[in-house]
């Protein structure tokens, strides 16, 4: 069978024109080409669509206009962009293609002047700041007309070439205002003078070194490069998990934890308690993901803290990811090293919530893409495992197909990043056939991967998965109302410096393949890492436009840090062609803005820390590792009197088969959990469930209809709150008025939970057991009344219907 295999690129021609062609220059003018698109399009659609107000307690937003600034900057703006300054270069030639980099000399300093005036007028309150960058971009729009056209007249182009040949000032200046510009993005009084001045001057003697080591070209010892590349990944998969996860039962954070947790957990339980995904259970965050969570609550037992644990292992695998990546890429030891040091202190130390508490931001949902990356890393860098690399990144991108909507998404677009640059490194000969065959391949690959869900469900449930079920669920969470509840992007948000890094990276991968491709075939792993990695922080960087909380923005900068090592490692190679003061320049910058982040970082690194696995494997610690995991293995109550709750359920609901819980949501899959049952009532996480309620009301209603004489159903104090609650208000409907109290965080009875206990109006409910505790617990027998009240008419059902 013909292989997908790549054909040896064959060295292109290097000439002196297209070396003078000037990649800096290139990339510099496309990136302030696309700035000033952003800025203008991002204005303007801000001023021009709806503010969409929302409920208390959550903020108004401007997400359509985020969503389109976005749209268009990555997908229109940058695309024609470079275009653009290929066209310029092309019309300009050889001869006069220091003209090019004279214009890009001459913009260059606009942007960190425009940020660095926009901040003193925020911070003065003389001039507003949206009159200053509307005022900036009005400027820096026609100085880039104005400079262009210049190029092509015999007028000012010597003008141009002459502050070409002497821009070495102006490029030291502008990047003296670029670092007063990224300083604008840090609070300085939170950095602190110790760590900052410890920070630099560790930084210093590293310049040192390097300036010393470059000069007698010092290297490694084999053996210590060995132990490099093999302790790092250790130090990583014991440093990432966190233990502690969540804290004592009834504090904010613990319950923000639990309510996020159990988006996963509830439906996993209901497929360990028999039901199937996309028959009688659902997830927002998946398919084939929660079937992975199953199969390790079938190792583990089900719970908090063993499924935080599991994503714990997942980000740590895919942090050891990142360092292969690089280092195949050809970042040296040492800096991967460092890289990834950085990398775990900041992304994983400065976490608002331990890791493993906010699962939606983790690795389950956004960590399948590196296993493709990598595996594309190797196929190029040892084309002798060229074909089990090639079955990794198609068994990959199948199972994709079925773990979510979104993990599909992003592998795609890394998937078709890593394609183009493959296709590239070919040649035009071979490239639609090898382009065909890819595609071909990948459409088997997810075929088959469907096909085997598909086979899997009917043996199981009888039916085909109900797939429309699942993509009209995602449409109510994406355009519905449940896509409302959003956030804006925050005022100097850290967040456009990483938007800015993958505009920036796309851009200098693009122009280095036609201005330099000796560069790109040089080491061909070098641009499908750079290539896959802006494409994965690109569709990562699409979730925090969506969700724009600021504690989500270190769950996607592993890919921002993992290019900037790439291109720094590209800089400091080229000995030949680059001076050791630029290579030394460049490294300084780099390690400057590590500093700043690990400053700013510090406080939350010393929470965070202590809690990492390592911490509780070296002795002396507070805990062992042993403790660590057996609080994870079995954790206290999350909810207080989950264990009241279990306990009483296993005393008085004998049949594991007919276990009706009504509680308090998250306090009920804690209680079904500790049982390990699944619920009777067709609601796996109630409130997951009751954000597209009328999808699951004819499913309730069948359940409903067939409670029996005997059943059993447990409730607590808020559930008979709210039954007595419909028995005065029965016409009240709970999908769109109901009874609970909105917050960031509920609690209580969900909505549809709610919409039982209204049904339920028609049974008196006979106490059966009471149980100990504040809670209220006690188990019930739906006893029919005589003279049940009235029942909403046709038309009003079917409007509860949807």
């Amino acid at each position: 069978m013909e292989t997908l295999d790549r054909p040896t690129p064959a060295p292109a021609p290097v000439t002196e024109g297209r070396v003078r062609s000037g990649f800096g220059a290139q990339a510099v003018l496309a990136m302030i080409l696309v700035a000033i698109a952003f800025g203008f399009v991002a204005i303007v659609t801000r001023a021009t669509l709806p503010t969409k107000v929302l409920p208390a307690p959550f903020p108004d937003q401007h997400q359509d206009a985020e969503t389109l600034t976005f749209l268009f900057t990555f997908g229109l703006a940058l695309p024609l962009a470079l275009f653009a300054v290929t066209r310029i270069a092309s019309r300009l030639g050889t001869a006069r293609a220091i003209r090019l980099e004279g214009m890009a000399a001459l913009l260059a300093p606009a942007i960190p002047v425009a940020l660095l005036l926009t901040k003193v007028a925020e911070r003065t309150d003389v001039v507003a700041s949206s009159t200053v960058i509307v005022a900036a971009l009005v400027a820096i729009a026609l100085a880039t007309v104005a400079l262009i056209v210049a190029g092509f007249t015999d007028r000012f182009g010597p003008a141009l070439e002459a502050a070409g040949r002497r821009s070495r000032p102006i490029w030291i200046g502008t990047g003296i205002l670029a670092a007063f510009a990224a300083l604008s993005f840090f609070e300085l009084t939170d950095l602190g003078r110790v760590r900052l001045i410890v920070g630099f001057a560790a930084l210093a003697a590293m310049l040192f070194l390097y300036v010393r080591s470059s000069q007698s070209r010092l290297s490694l010892p084999g053996w210590l490069g060995r132990a490099i590349d093999v302790g790092v990944p250790v130090l990583i998969l014991l440093a990432v998990p966190n233990l502690y996860i969540f804290g004592a039962t009834g504090t904010v954070d613990t319950e923000v934890t639990h309510f996020h947790q159990n988006f996963f957990i509830g439906p996993a339980n209901h497929v360990l308690g028999g039901g199937t995904m996309l028959i009688d259970t659902l997830s927002q965050y998946g398919i084939g993901s929660i079937y992975f969570l199953v199969a390790w609550f079938l190792i583990a037992p089900i719970g908090d803290g063993t499924l935080g644990f599991i994503d714990n292992v997942l980000v740590a695998l895919v942090f050891v990811g990142g360092f292969v990546v690089i280092r195949l890429a050809g970042v040296s030891r040492l800096l991967s090293a460092a890289a990834m040091t950085i990398a775990v202190l900041t992304l994983i130390f400065g976490l608002e919530y331990p890791l493993g508490a906010l699962l939606q931001h983790g690795a389950i949902r956004f960590g399948l893409p590196m296993m493709l990356l990598a595996a594309a890393t190797v196929e190029f860098a040892y084309p002798r495992f060229r074909r089990p690399a090639q079955a990794v990144e198609l068994l990959t991108l199948g199972l994709s197909s079925i773990w979510a909507l979104e993990g599909f998404a992003y592998t795609v677009l890394t998937a078709a990043a890593i394609l183009a640059v493959r296709l590239w490194l070919v040649g035009p000969a071979p490239r639609w056939r090898l382009f065909w065959r890819w595609l071909g391949a990948s459409v088997a690959a997810c075929v088959a991967f469907h096909l085997a869900l598909a086979l899997g469900t009917l043996l199981a449930a009888g039916e085909l998965p109900r797939w429309g079920w699942y993509l009209n669920t995602l449409r109510e969470f994406l355009t519905g109302n449940v896509g409302d509840l959003t956030y804006d992007f925050v005022p100097w948000t850290a967040a456009f410096a990483v938007g800015a890094l993958y505009v920036a990276s796309t851009a200098g991968l693009v122009v280095l393949m036609r201005t330099r491709p000796d560069l790109v075939r040089e080491r061909p792993a070098r641009a499908i890492a750079l290539a896959g990695t802006t494409a994965w922080g690109i569709a990562l960087y699409s979730y925090f436009v969506n969700r724009s909380a600021e504690h989500i923005l270190p769950y996607i900068s592993l890919p921002a840090l993992m290019i900037v090592m790439i291109w720094l490692s590209l800089l400091l190679d080229r000995r030949d062609e680059v001076s050791l003061a630029t290579r030394t320049a460049g490294l300084g910058v780099a390690g400057a803005l590590a500093v700043l982040m690990v400053a700013a970082a510090w406080p939350v690194i010393e929470l965070r820390a202590p809690q990492s696995a390592l911490a509780y494997a070296v002795p002396g610690g507070n805990s062992t590792l042993g403790e660590g995991f057996e609080r994870l293995w079995d954790p206290p109550d999350l909810s207080q009197g989950a264990t009241d709750g279990a306990e009483l359920v296993e005393r008085c609901m004998p049949d594991p088969e007919r276990t009706f819980v009504l509680t308090d949501a998250d306090l009920g899959i804690e209680i079904l959990t500790k049982v390990e049952r699944a619920n009777a009532f067709p609601l796996s996480d109630p409130w997951e469930d009751s954000l597209v309620g009328a999808a699951m009301i004819p499913a309730l209603r069948e359940s409903m209809n067939d409670i029996r004489p005997g059943d059993r159903i447990l409730v607590d104090a808020p559930a008979i709150a709210t039954f007595k609650a419909y028995e005065l208000v029965p016409f009240r409907n709970p999908l769109l008025d109901p009874i609970g109290i909105d917050a960031l965080v509920p609690s209580g009875v969900a909505p549809l939970q709610e919409w039982i206990l209204k049904e339920l109006g028609r049974y008196r409910l006979r106490t059966v057991c009471r149980g100990g505790g504040i809670n209220g617990f006690r188990v019930v027998e739906p006893v029919l009344r005589r003279n049940p009240p009235p029942r909403l008419d046709r038309a009003l059902s079917r409007q509860l219907d949807g």
